[in-house]
């Protein structure tokens, strides 16, 4: 049995249970780490990902983000800002997006505002963040610039299905990388209109946060999300932001209908950590329900042997039409909170779920954008404790408190994730560097290394995850304290 930190979040509809046991071993999770490292060294060839992996880590010793230094990240005129569409974009939804691409334009200025797009866009499904970069004559593992050919902030627009999240994941190492995916046109259009409102004529932002931590009875998982994350978290950013109105929701009162309350006049940042409703059969109600959070209302898995019921759950369609999310930024830490993938990335579960259709971007986040939040971050895939616990449980929540730091001070979303991808970074070097000699001079790993070497494979997806849906380049527009 692994230690605690091999909890994770994830109810099946269906059951009112785990979607996988709680109960992998590390001589399980170990096996598959070296199956994906034969597919790392041998068949996809990703050595300039690793190398610009490596090159990021070198690069945080002296600097906090992936920004060339000398130039400004709060200033679009130096960093440059871009679009990432499809080669075979539907026009429409370029049009819908013109308020934005025109706005973005304006701050950026003419020779750093980048539009890829047909012949100049997202070829094919199968390209690879190195491909892309070489067909715009751009160098792997950087400091972003924009005079190099690549602007600093990036917006993807467009389905997983068509640019995979696995795209995102590797651009985002040195970039600032957010993606907006709906629907409908009008979706992009609202989206579009809710972004340049709230950064020109809409009232500024006070300065409240909220934090809503779940905690379901006999439920590990959330006992620990709730005591190790969310009141810690609480802790330090209300004694570091003084000027800032932080609340932490008891965890009794993490009820469905307490976050419809809460979003019909929705604090400037929105923080919930739960657990994530998944469904192990494919259809409407998994594209629409999956990633729900799964409230205080459920019972726990000990006392509840049946489907979850929509009464448990916040999902998108609970999302009330009055509700005022205008210029806010929500934070979901729950299984699938910002999308399912194609596979997952972490093999070990690869026998317990069934593969979904297509990936696709959970609807909640979605809909939170259509009712004027700028940006919603999320964990594509499983979440799992790693996240903010260190050996013997104890907390660790060093890069959630910066990310969510730089959010407070009105600093780009983009910018603010930085901390984010700078340890999916550091825990890919350490992960490369354990598995070479195994994967490529059959030299096994010490029997003292194998538990910590599967617990660094699993670390490493689940920091790689976490995503932007949104334009990476939005920040909070704040009242004076």
């Amino acid at each position: 049995m692994l230690d605690s930190r091999y909890f994770v979040n994830g109810i099946d509809c269906s059951t009112g249970d785990f979607l996988i046991p709680q109960d992998i071993s590390s001589d399980q999770i170990l096996e598959f780490a070296l199956r994906d490292g034969h597919s790392w060294f041998f068949k996809e060839r990703p050595d300039a990902h690793h190398a610009s992996l490596a090159a990021k880590v070198e690069r945080s010793k002296n600097t906090d983000y992936a920004l060339a230094p000398h130039l400004d990240p709060l200033d679009l005129s130096q960093t440059g800002w871009g679009v990432i569409f499809a080669n075979d974009v539907d026009p429409k939804v370029v049009a819908a997006l013109q308020p934005l691409l025109e706005h973005r334009r304006k701050q950026a200025g003419n020779d750093n505002y980048f539009c890829f797009e047909g012949v100049a866009g997202h070829q094919r499904r199968e390209q690879t963040k190195q491909q892309f970069l070489g067909d715009h004559g751009v160098t792997d593992a950087m400091p972003a610039d924009p005079a190099r050919g690549l602007p600093y902030y990036l917006m993807i627009v467009g389905e997983p299905q068509r640019i995979p999240f696995r795209f995102q994941y590797e651009l985002d190492v040195e970039y600032a990388v957010g993606r907006v995916c709906f629907d409908t046109v009008d979706e992009y259009a609202q989206y579009a209109r809710s972004v340049v409102h709230a950064e020109t004529t809409g009232p500024a932002r006070s300065r409240t946060a909220t934090l809503v931590g779940v905690e379901n009875p006999g439920d590990r998982a959330t006992e620990l999300s709730s005591h190790q994350l969310i009141d810690p978290l609480h802790a330090e950013l209300a004694r570091l932001n003084p000027q800032w109105h932080i609340t932490r929701e008891p965890a009794e009162s993490a009820t469905k209908s307490r976050i419809e309350q809460i979003l019909a006049d929705a604090p400037a940042l929105l923080f919930t950590a739960s657990h994530g409703l998944g469904f192990n059969k494919a259809g409407a109600e998994r594209r629409r329900r999956q990633g729900s959070l799964v409230m205080a209302e459920w019972p726990g898995s000990n006392n509840w042997k049946k489907p979850i019921p929509a009464d448990f759950c916040f999902a998108a369609d609970d999302v009330p039409s009055s509700a005022n999310l205008a210029g806010s930024i929500a934070f979901l830490f729950a299984c699938y909170g910002a999308g399912t993938p194609a596979e997952t990335d972490f093999p070990h579960e690869r026998g317990n779920l069934a593969a979904p259709p297509e990936p696709f971007v959970a609807a909640l986040p979605q809909r939170l954008l259509t009712r004027g939040a700028l940006a919603v971050v999320g964990h594509v895939d499983r979440a799992w404790g790693y996240s903010f616990l260190g050996p013997n449980d104890n907390s660790q929540i060093g890069t959630f408190q910066a990310a969510l730091g730089m959010i407070l001070q009105g600093k780009p979303i983009g910018l603010a994730m930085e901390w984010f991808n700078q340890r999916y970074a550091a825990l890919a070097t350490l992960l490369t560097g354990k598995l070479m000699n195994a994967v490529l001079f059959d030299i096994p790993i010490p029997a003292a290394e194998r538990a910590s070497t599967a617990q660094l494979y699993t670390e490493h997806n689940d920091a790689r995850s976490y995503v932007i849906l949104g334009d990476p380049a939005v920040r909070l527009r704040l009242a004076p304290p």
